[in-house]
């Protein structure tokens, strides 16, 4: 079993500090005003929801025909996937850093790093349904493994603003494993949005 990928082209990096304000670790009360300020990255994750719905209906047309993923369609599941990975560490995880950036394609504390490259795909992933069916398949495997990741950082999720308030900082292995979850969800929703990317690899480094 993979262990590491350096050179699989969707990579995480996590914010350089790990000193965070004490109020945030108010039990409740900090997710909740987290939860409030990110209300406006929540309007935009449910357009952007949508568009791909909307996308999914006919984004199989030029890879059946052509065997490319359109630029705009990449651009669209890149920018899901790294506001919906910054949106999580800041709301569900109370990462430290600072508030994510609401334009698209702006830096943040977290970076999802997305180098899908060449456009071009298998055409057979663009059989109607039989396609997309096939990627949820060969992704089983993954998403047993991306289930017991989450369990594991929901638990941490729940501890770990005792830390924060305590000593106003962020634990090392809390980070780790909570960025180990997000990268490997960050990369199982890119192959299942058909972004032209390789088979994921089982990569536990953190």
């Amino acid at each position: 079993m993979q262990t590491s990928s350096p050179d699989y082209p969707i990579q995480l990096a996590l914010p350089e500090g790990r000193e965070i304000n004490r109020w945030w670790g108010l039990f409740g009360l900090g997710q909740v005003a987290r939860f409030l300020l990110c209300i406006p990255h929540l309007l935009v994750l449910i357009a952007l929801g949508i568009a791909v719905m909307l996308g999914s209906l006919i984004v199989w047309i030029p890879i059946l025909l052509f065997g490319r993923v359109p630029t705009l369609w990449c651009r669209l599941g890149t920018e899901i996937i790294t506001r919906s990975a910054r949106v999580s560490a800041y709301f569900l995880y109370l990462f430290p850093g600072d508030y994510p950036a609401l334009g698209a394609g702006e830096a943040g504390p977290l970076e999802v790093q997305i180098k899908a490259g060449d456009t071009s795909i298998n055409r057979l992933w663009g059989i109607p349904f039989f396609g997309a069916f096939a990627r949820f398949v060969v992704l089983i495997p993954h998403l047993v493994v991306l289930g017991v990741l989450g369990t594991v950082t929901q638990f941490i999720a729940a501890f770990v603003w005792i830390p924060v308030l305590i000593n106003g900082r962020y634990p090392e292995i809390a980070i780790k494993v909570v960025g180990l979850t997000l990268r490997y969800q960050a990369r199982v929703t890119a192959y299942l949005l058909m972004l032209p990317v390789p088979y994921l690899p089982f990569d536990f480094e953190m």
